[in-house]
């Protein structure tokens, strides 16, 4: 599944970018692009995502 990437388009809290990151690990994806960011990524994002 290395071909696949996640396409998250305007995330308005940080939170739901680490859920998502999160649910794409348990199935084995890597590669997240954020289009049009409404929010910083930072330890909130990292938080939920581990």
């Amino acid at each position: 599944m290395e071909r696949v990437s996640v396409a998250f388009v305007e995330p308005l809290y940080e939170i739901n970018v680490g859920y998502v990151a999160r649910c794409m690990k348990n199935f084995g994806l890597s590669k997240l692009v954020l289009v049009k960011p409404r929010c910083s990524v930072g330890g909130e994002a990292y938080k939920f995502a581990a």
